[in-house]
C-alpha cells in the first residue's frame, strides 16, 4: 500500500525567498545500460560506482540511473506528519496523518500556502488512508511577531476533490486549482486520452484569496459561470458512432468521419493540475488534461486546447488581426500534439511582454495513449502571442540516457529567458519495474528557427523557440 502522508519540510537555506515542501515515493530501478552507441561498457559499473559513494553498500548499485538515497543533512527540517515508515504523526506535528498535500507556494519567507487533500473523516485510522473519501484542503503558513511560525488549515470542502497548485498574483492575493475527483499522482490506466472528459480525476476548481475583492481574507471558491470551457476534439467515437456515421455518409464515408473526428466542440474545464501567475501584473495561466486558460485581472478570458485552431508556421500571426483579441492569438502552433495533462507551468523570472518572446513555459506526461507510439511527452511555452506545443519528445534523439528513461515530464523549473530544467518521471499506472526519475536541463533558449541537437536531449525547431547553443548543455542527475 502507497503510503500517503503530509510532511511538512522546512528549507534551512532559501532560495529567492522560497520555502519548498516536498513529498516523493522511492521508485524501483532498472539495471544500467550502455546510453552511447560503441562505447566500452565498464565490465563491474557497480563496483566502480561503489567507489565513488559514501552511501553505497557492497550489494548495491549507485549509479546514474539507479541512484542510491543520501542523507540530506540540514537542508530540509521535518515539522509535520509521519516519519517514514510509521503510522502516527511525529512529535509536535502541525498536520494529522489524514492530510497529502500536493502544492506549495510561497509569497516570502513569512507568508505561503499549502494544497492537498484530507480524509473527510478527521478519524480515518492509518490502515484506512488509502481508500478515504478525500476533500480539497489549503494550509497557510505565518511568521508573525509574537506568534512564531505556525502553520494552519485555513481551508476545508465539504465534498470530494483536490487541491492540485496554488500561486500568488500579488501580496495577500493568490489562486488555487484543483478538481472534483482523486488527485492524479500517475495517470490512472493505460488509455487515459480516448475519454478525458470521464477521468476520475474529475472536473475543474478554482479558489482565490483576496481581502480587496471579497472583502476577507477566506478562500472563495468559483461558481460554474465562472469557469470557461475549452476548444478540444472530440473523444474517440465508439464502433456504433462510427457506424452510424457511415451509414449517414452516403458515398464518401471517410471523408465524413474525417469531418466529425477533427470538429473541436467546447468541453468543460478538465481538472487542474497546473498553475503559475506572474507578480508583474495579475496573470495566470492554469493547465489540466488538453487544456488550458488564461486568467486576466479576477476572470478567465481565454482557453486553448487540442481542438483550438492549429496554425503550422509563425507567419500566421503576422497576418492576423489581433487587435481585438488584445494581442493574444486564439490558434495553438500544433495544437493536435497537446495530448496530455499539463503537469506543471511556470513563468520565466523576468520575464518580459514583447513579442516573441518566452514567458511561460509548461510541461506534460508522456502517458497514456491507447496506441502508445505516442506515449510521449510535450513542452509547452507561451511568447506573449500564442502558444505552442512542442514534441513529441523522441526517444530516437536522447544520446546521454538509456532507452528505459521514464516517459513523462512531471515538474519544471524555468531560468529567466525561459531556459528550462525538467524532471522526467514515469507516468502511468505503477509497474514492479520502473526507470528511475532524472532531472534533465538546462536546455538553451536561442533566438532564430534552429534545431537543439548537442548532446541532444530535444530536438525544438520554432522561430524564437529553443535553439542550438551548445554552451550549456543538458545535463542529467538522478534523485
Amino acid at each position: 500500500m502507497r503510503r500517503r502522508l503530509a510532511v511538512l519540510l522546512l528549507a534551512a537555506t532559501t532560495i529567492g525567498g522560497a520555502v519548498t515542501v516536498a513529498h516523493a515515493d522511492p521508485a524501483p530501478t532498472l539495471p544500467v545500460e550502455d546510453p552511447t552507441a560503441g562505447s566500452v561498457i565498464d565490465p563491474n559499473p557497480c563496483s566502480t560506482a561503489n567507489q565513488a559513494s559514501s552511501g553505497a553498500t557492497a550489494d548495491s548499485c549507485d549509479t546514474q540511473f539507479t541512484p542510491i538515497a543520501k542523507d540530506g543533512g540540514t537542508l530540509f527540517q521535518q515539522v509535520g506528519g509521519a516519519h517514514f515508515n510509521e503510522t502516527h504523526a511525529m512529535a509536535g506535528s502541525y498536520t494529522p496523518i489524514t492530510v497529502d498535500f500536493y502544492a506549495v507556494r510561497f509569497f516570502d519567507q513569512n507568508n505561503g500556502f499549502a494544497g492537498g487533500a484530507a480524509c473527510k473523516d478527521p478519524d480515518t485510522p492509518f490502515e484506512g488512508l488509502e481508500d478515504c473519501e478525500r476533500v480539497p484542503v489549503i494550509w497557510q503558513y505565518t511568521n508573525k511577531l509574537g506568534e512564531g511560525s505556525l502553520w494552519r488549515e485555513v481551508y476545508r470542502a465539504e465534498d470530494q476533490g483536490f487541491v492540485a497548485a496554488i500561486a500568488f498574483y500579488a501580496r495577500g492575493k493568490a489562486i488555487a486549482v484543483g478538481g472534483s475527483g482523486k488527485y492524479p499522482y500517475r495517470e490512472f490506466s493505460n488509455d487515459s486520452t480516448s475519454d478525458p472528459d470521464h477521468d476520475p480525476s474529475g472536473k475543474g476548481r478554482i479558489w482565490e484569496t483576496s481581502v480587496s475583492r471579497f472583502g476577507d481574507s477566506d478562500w472563495h471558491e468559483y461558481g460554474a459561470d465562472q469557469k470557461p470551457t475549452a476548444p478540444n476534439l472530440p473523444a474517440d467515437p465508439s464502433p456504433v458512432d462510427v457506424g452510424q456515421t457511415l451509414k449517414a455518409a452516403g458515398a464518401n464515408p471517410p471523408d465524413a468521419v474525417s469531418q466529425q473526428l477533427s470538429k473541436p466542440v467546447q468541453t468543460p474545464m478538465r481538472a487542474l493540475t497546473a498553475l503559475d501567475c506572474s507578480l508583474l501584473e495579475e496573470f495566470c495561466v492554469a493547465g489540466g488534461i488538453q487544456q488550458l486558460f488564461m486568467w486576466h485581472k479576477g476572470a478567465f478570458d481565454k482557453s486553448f486546447g487540442n481542438g483550438s485552431p492549429d496554425s503550422t508556421s509563425d507567419s500566421a500571426i503576422a497576418d492576423k488581426d489581433l487587435g481585438a483579441s488584445g494581442g493574444k492569438a486564439d490558434d495553438v502552433k500544433a495544437a493536435i500534439n497537446f495530448r496530455f495533462r499539463v503537469r506543471q507551468l511556470r513563468f520565466a523570472p523576468g520575464e518580459t511582454r514583447g513579442s516573441n518572446v518566452i514567458s511561460v513555459v509548461g510541461v506534460t506526461s508522456g502517458c497514456c495513449d491507447a496506441n502508445a507510439a505516442n506515449n510521449l511527452p510535450r513542452v509547452l511555452y507561451w511568447n506573449n502571442v500564442r502558444w505552442q506545443v512542442i514534441g513529441p519528445m523522441q526517444r530516437s534523439i536522447i544520446a546521454r540516457l538509456p532507452q528505459s528513461v521514464p516517459d513523462s515530464f512531471y515538474a519544471l523549473s524555468v531560468r529567466q529567458g525561459g531556459t528550462p530544467s525538467i524532471v522526467v518521471t514515469p507516468g502511468g499506472p505503477e509497474k514492479p519495474l520502473e526507470p528511475t526519475s532524472e532531472v534533465l536541463g538546462n536546455l538553451s533558449p536561442s533566438s532564430g528557427p534552429v534545431s537543439y541537437d548537442c548532446v541532444g536531449l530535444i530536438t525544438l525547431v520554432a522561430a524564437s523557440g529553443f535553439g542550438n547553443s551548445c554552451n550549456d548543455a543538458p545535463r542529467a542527475a538522478a534523485i
